[in-house]
Order: structure tokens, then C-alpha cells, then sequence
């Protein structure tokens, strides 16, 4: 019943069932969002400060506020450093993506996958969903946590990797990781990679405006990535929801491991969300 009024009026962050995890308009929200909405009943309640009530359809507490916080993060999207495409050229080539990725010249053009001399690490640019250049992804070669590197202010939750690449793509894979992405376009499958495990509120928006009809689910072959599936699948409204399933003799742990037969196996074979047995 509320669902809707929680979407126009919160900055929601994710849904966990039917309660809105959001950011607090009632003070300074940062770090993991304190404020469940429940869609049902309408009660909302901060775990921070404290603020609590219910929702009304014809009166939003907070509404000013909550349109001051909207402006500010408009702003803040605004301002994101971007760089020319000729940025990218400091990078030079590396044979891990060839050697150990295994992709095409093509490919690795095509994502203008390189390597910092300067910083020792892989690099894998990232661009907005208008192709405009946010910087790179580094890679660690060695052993050394984290893996990956974000560029610092680089928000996950409003981006998607390769959505600058979807045009016409009614149908597109959604997969965890970049390089899981990148080896899908390298198996001639168009692909978003979620940055993680979980689809956040502006990521489902974000794959509304890119009309995407038909999504194909292709997690990690772990217990989260199948968590991660019933997650999306809640996430989204208006877009047909499918699930890439392994083969019980497939040893791999994503799609990235998989050759490109495989990855192409479980694109096109991947069964209706409803008809999926997780």
C-alpha cells in the first residue's frame, strides 16, 4: 500500500522483504541507512535518533527535508569527477588479460583493460550510463586484501558496469563482479555487473531508464549468489526476472570461470524466476 509513497518521498537504499531500509532525513544518515519503512502498515522508525510514526497517503513527515537531502545528492552526482576518454592512455597493455582472463584483443580493447605502471595494478575503467570516464577499478596482482580498488566517491549503488554499452538490449545478464560482465560481452553476451551481491534501489532505477525488459540472473555459484537472486528478483518492478543456472558438474564459482560455451549455455537456457528451484 505504501510502497510507492516510500519510493517518491525516501532516499531508499534496499528492501529487505517488505521494510524499507532508507537514510534518516531527521539527521546526518551516513554509513548504513538507520530508517525502516514497513510497506504494509506504513510505520516508520530510526534506529539513530528515534524518530518514529506512520505514513499517510496525503501527509509525508518530513517532506521539506527529505526534498533538501534529494537536491543535495542531485548535486553531489553533479559534481562526480569525470575524465577525457584520452585519460585512459597512461594505461598500458599487460598480458594477464590475455594470458589468465583468456579474452580477445577485441575485448580487451573494447573496455581499454590496462595496467599502471605507476601503481603496480590492473586496471578496469568504469564509466557512467552516458559513457562519461569515472576513473578505473584497480587490480591487485599479488595476494594483498582488497582485491579491488574503487576509485574514492565512486558509488556502487547508483552505477552499473556496462551500462554505457546498453543501447537496444531489451535482454541483458546481470552478474556480480566486472571482469564477470566483461567475460560475458566476450561471449557475445550483453551484461551489467551489480558490484556486489545485491541490487540497490538506484541500481533497479538505473535498469528501468535503460529499458531493459528481460533480466538474466547470473550470480556466483555460492550460497549468497542464490540469496542474491531472490534479493533482485524483489528489487525490481516491471522487468522480467530469469535465473542462469550451473550445471551440477560445473566446477566453476562464477561466470567468469566458465568457457564461453558454458556462459552461453546458461545464458540462453536460463529458466523463468517462478520455474527456478534455487
Amino acid at each position: 500500500m505504501y510502497a510507492s509513497l516510500i519510493e517518491t518521498r525516501f532516499d531508499v537504499h534496499h528492501w529487505e522483504g517488505d521494510e524499507a531500509v532508507c537514510r534518516c532525513p531527521w539527521h546526518d544518515d551516513t554509513g548504513r541507512p538507520n530508517l525502516y519503512v514497513n510497506a504494509n502498515s506504513g510505520l516508520y522508525n530510526c534506529f539513530v535518533c528515534n524518530a518514529r510514526g506512520k505514513l499517510t497517503p496525503d501527509s509525508v513527515p518530513g517532506a521539506q527535508r527529505l526534498d533538501l537531502l534529494r537536491d543535495k545528492l542531485r548535486r553531489k552526482d553533479e559534481a562526480v569527477k569525470t575524465y577525457p576518454d584520452e585519460w585512459l592512455d597512461r594505461f598500458v597493455d599487460h598480458p594477464y588479460w590475455r594470458d589468465v582472463r583468456k579474452f580477445s584483443d577485441e575485448t580487451i580493447a573494447r573496455f581499454r583493460l590496462g595496467y599502471d605502471p605507476m601503481a603496480g595494478k590492473l586496471t578496469i575503467p568504469i564509466h557512467s550510463a552516458s559513457g562519461k570516464v569515472l576513473g578505473v577499478i584497480y587490480r591487485r596482482l599479488d595476494n594483498a586484501k582488497p582485491k579491488y580498488l574503487h576509485p574514492q566517491g565512486f558509488q556502487t549503488s547508483r552505477n552499473l558496469f556496462g551500462a554505457h554499452l546498453i543501447t537496444r538490449q531489451r535482454k541483458v545478464a546481470l552478474v556480480e563482479g566486472p571482469l564477470d560482465a566483461i567475460a560475458c560481452w566476450d561471449a557475445n553476451i550483453p551484461a551489467l555487473a551489480a558490484y556486489g551481491s545485491r541490487l540497490a534501489t538506484g541500481q533497479a532505477q538505473l535498469l528501468r531508464r535503460l529499458g531493459v525488459q528481460t533480466l538474466v540472473v547470473m550470480t556466483d555459484n555460492d550460497a549468497p549468489g542464490r540469496l542474491a537472486v531472490r534479493q533482485i528478483k524483489s528489487s525490481l518492478k516491471g522487468v522480467s526476472v530469469m535465473v542462469g543456472e550451473y550445471e551440477p558438474h560445473w566446477s566453476a564459482k562464477d561466470p567468469g570461470e566458465l568457457s564461453k560455451v558454458k556462459r552461453k549455455q546458461m545464458y540462453h537456457s536460463a529458466v523463468p524466476f517462478h520455474v527456478w528451484k534455487g
